[in-house]
């Protein structure tokens, strides 16, 4: 599957939704319903976001963030969900 240069981030061929599309297209060393851990924050983020380093969650999905990149959205355990650059995350055994 490619995805067409120039459609909306949001929406891409075949109708899929974008994490569908995602999976097959990014090589990523993460996995939906992996464990993971915050090992570190890439940029400045807000208090809330920060208070999750060294926090463990599981990926519940990928997002294209940027344009370009593609984030991890993690989920906690006290349901609070957002997204991470993969480098930001350490996989769980």
């Amino acid at each position: 599957m490619t995805i067409i240069r120039g459609q909306d981030a949001d929406t891409l061929s075949l109708g899929l939704s974008l994490e569908t599309q995602l999976e097959p297209l990014v090589d990523m060393a993460l996995e939906i319903g992996q464990k993971v851990k915050v090992s570190r924050l890439r940029d400045r983020v807000s208090k809330n976001v920060a208070a999750y380093l060294g926090k463990r969650g599981v990926v519940s999905q990928f997002k294209m963030v940027d344009g370009s990149d593609v984030g991890v959205v993690v989920e906690f355990e006290d349901s609070y969900t957002t997204w991470f650059f993969e480098d930001e995350l350490s996989a769980i055994q």
